[in-house]
């Protein structure tokens, strides 16, 4: 599955060659190629893991910690998210998530690598999902043998559960960050365009300054996302950008091995643009108003004693905070025009399945994803497109979704197929 070029007058085996400039060789390789290599002979299974642990490495330093961290005993209109991106890789970093992360890890680094390793089957297995996608969850055919495992309803608040983001572009990996869920991300109400009536739904969104996007500086916010200005664009391309841009989105816990839930495919930033100028939805005010409405209604609960003027220092730091969305008339914004802002996947196959409290078959509202878009025409000569994306999943798909089973830990030469992983199940089901 390679080939090396070696003159017609060099009388050299292979294995001299591979002994030479193997390393060279194996970081041309995908992840599933370096391990194809190893079990092909033995000797080269140092540089397959030499090649491996690098990777690891790499992915350790540069993913994306895609958390907040706030200090919630300060009142909501005073709350500023911090990512764990900008926090020293130890305990504090973890200060925002829930008690179930906190009494488990010790740093970020602990929890990453924890993942990887223990809960996704070693790093081959999870660095080639990185590479291609995870596997998608287990499908239920009546005859058929299906092996799955669920959370239940009793055990989602009290075992860990990790999103886990991926950015490629024209099929090559170009980002990810993990997300390990809070419970104030199960508790809120949002309308839904998927029905007539509210329902609890978890509202994400990837907060992380390693992300692919330039600085949000004076741009407004994406609707959903309140004041809580995220420092950085999920993605920023260039205006005329072809490529095509793919969005996943898996869950992974300690009793399963990583799923895949949701998919965003094809993106190409030059299409949205002259899609979005077409239908002529670029915003006149880019969302300004809102951000007046926010100063009027800090000053009103000042008046009435709403927000405990003692905070003088959080306040005016609010009061910072809004007057730095500077209104520019060429940063437009286009945060409702369906199909280029709301992405749901309603086929049949992608509609996500699990168990309700009665242990019966049910089918869980789509997963939703609510993109944002800002044309930055401040520099003529070179024209941006930046994007942030909120996701949307119904409450009840984290305890009753079917999540493909755990898997034993590989020793690291065990090629991963994409969509054909196997192992030892949680809990095993027979429908």
């Amino acid at each position: 599955f390679f080939r090396v070029r070696i003159p017609t007058s060099m009388t050299t085996s292979l294995q001299d060659v591979m002994d030479a400039c193997g390393n060279a060789v194996f970081c041309c390789f995908t992840v599933k190629e370096a391990v194809l290599a190893a079990e092909c002979c033995t000797d080269w299974r140092k540089y397959s893991q030499e090649e491996i642990e690098d990777r690891a490495d790499k992915w350790l330093a540069e993913t994306s910690r895609a958390w907040a961290w706030r200090d919630l005993k300060k009142k909501p209109h005073l709350q500023f998210d911090i990512s764990a991106d900008e926090l020293p890789d130890n305990k504090n970093a973890l200060r925002y998530l829930d008690e179930v992360w906190k009494d488990q890890f010790d740093s970020p680094s602990h929890l990453l690598k924890t993942i990887a390793v223990d809960w996704c089957g070693g790093w081959p297995r999870f660095l080639h999902a990185r590479e291609t996608s995870a596997k998608p969850q287990p499908r239920i055919e009546r005859g058929k043998h299906v092996e799955f495992t669920t959370l239940g309803t009793e055990d989602v608040t009290t075992v860990p559960i990790a999103l886990i983001f991926d950015i490629h572009c024209n099929g090559r990996s170009e980002w990810c960050g993990v997300h390990p869920l809070h419970s104030d991300e199960f508790t809120a109400t949002h309308s839904s365009r998927l029905g007539d009536d509210d329902r609890d739904t978890s509202v994400v969104y990837p907060m992380s300054t390693r992300t692919l996007g330039d600085a949000t500086d004076a741009s407004t916010i994406h609707p959903l996302i309140s004041e809580n200005k995220p420092s950085k664009y999920l993605l920023s391309t260039d205006a005329n950008d072809t490529r095509k841009w793919n969005f996943n989105v898996s869950v992974v816990t300690p009793r399963s091995s990583e799923t895949l839930i949701f998919s965003i495919s094809d993106i190409a930033p030059k299409e949205v643009i002259k899609y979005i100028s077409k239908m002529k939805r670029w915003e006149k005010d880019s969302g300004y108003s809102d951000v007046e409405r926010w100063k009027d209604e800090l000053e009103a609960e000042i008046r009435e004693d709403v927000i405990d003027t003692d905070d003088k220092d959080d306040i005016e730091h609010y009061r910072m905070r809004l007057d730095s969305f500077l209104p520019d008339k060429r940063l437009l914004r286009c945060s409702e025009l369906d199909p280029v802002t709301r992405f749901v996947v309603e086929s049949e196959d992608a509609v996500l399945k699990g168990l309700d409290g009665d242990g019966d078959v049910r089918t869980f509202e789509p997963v939703e994803a609510q993109a944002c878009y800002w044309l930055d025409k401040r520099n003529p000569e070179k024209k941006r497109l930046h994007l942030t994306l909120d996701y949307f999943f119904e409450d009840a798909l984290w305890g009753g979704m079917f999540l493909n089973p755990r898997i034993k830990k590989n020793d690291g030469y065990s090629a991963p197929e994409a969509g054909n992983q196997s192992g030892r199940p949680a809990k095993r089901r027979r429908h």
